[in-house]
């Protein structure tokens, strides 16, 4: 098969409350689109299982794993609730919620099922819209992240496949999650395009952060300033993402492509336009 639509039904319900921006009715929205556009078609659609508890340490802390599954309790003991702020489940961007361990458990199986399925040769291609959460970190939560989909789906290819991941980030933001849980792994290189930390969260991604020990050189960020638009930006990334690809030969390329360095964006303050996600994945 040449492509996959990987979705899993409780994508649908990871959610921090009723006024927050992450609003998961887009996946809702997106798939209704294709499917009435005949661009996705239920053969094409893959259920994927919930990542193991192992598959989660691989790339999280055992205290933090502990935390989300205590805090996931519709009521948390007081003891969880005062220590959420440590792993960054408090009142801020990345609110603890009910079951919240069993949701972002079945959006890490989402990555892990595309990963499997394009690495095992079952398909060419793999899309998962309900990954990409990509500041994770292996002992915290963050900018809407609970558990960090993309680093254990990477961590899954090279524990049973053994290959060197090209991890590529279109997202406005930095995606410094994945980029801290490898930092010092030399096969698994990370490029990360996104909009400067000097207005921007994560505050990140600056270009002397290019890896540490056997992972220096591993490491590659292209931080954009505010307004840029399409040009500028096709122009950087075109080239960046050759140069990376032709130096690391990587045997997959794991990709996450956030759109809100779209100008209507409300989060951000680049003046791109649907132009740079039609020409992007080709690149790729």
């Amino acid at each position: 098969m040449d492509a996959i639509f990987v979705h899993h039904p409780e994508a649908i319900r990871y959610k921090f409350n009723e006024h927050h921006p992450f609003n998961q009715n887009r996946l809702r929205l997106t798939i209704d689109l294709l499917q009435a556009a005949n661009a996705l078609q239920p053969h094409h659609i893959v259920i994927p299982r919930e990542a193991s508890e192992e598959e989660l340490l691989s790339v999280h802390t055992v205290a933090y794993v502990n935390a989300v599954k205590n805090l996931s309790d519709p009521a948390p003991s007081t003891d969880w609730i005062l220590q959420a702020e440590k792993y960054g489940l408090s009142s801020g961007d990345t609110p603890f919620f009910p079951e919240m361990h069993t949701i972002a458990s079945a959006l890490v199986g989402g990555s892990i099922e595309a990963a499997d399925a394009v690495m095992s040769g079952r398909s060419r291609h793999a899309l998962h819209l309900g990954g990409g959460l990509h500041h994770a970190l292996s002992g915290r939560g963050a900018g809407f992240c609970v558990y960090n989909d993309a680093a254990a789906a990477i961590r899954y290819i090279q524990q049973r496949y053994h290959a060197r991941v090209l991890y590529i980030d279109t997202d406005v933001h930095h995606g410094d999650g994945v980029q801290w849980i490898f930092y010092t792994d030399p096969d698994v290189c990370t490029f990360s395009i996104h909009e400067t930390g000097k207005h921007l969260f994560p505050g990140t991604g600056e270009l002397t952060e290019r890896g540490e020990g056997l992972g220096f050189g591993y490491c590659f960020n292209m931080p954009v300033e505010p307004y840029t638009e399409d040009q500028s930006w096709m122009e950087n990334f075109q080239e960046i993402a050759e140069q990376v690809i032709a130096h690391f030969k990587p045997d997959i390329i794991v990709s996450q492509h956030g759109c809100d360095a779209h100008v209507l964006d409300p989060l951000s303050h680049l003046h791109c336009s649907m132009d740079i996600y039609h020409q992007m994945p080709k690149l790729i």
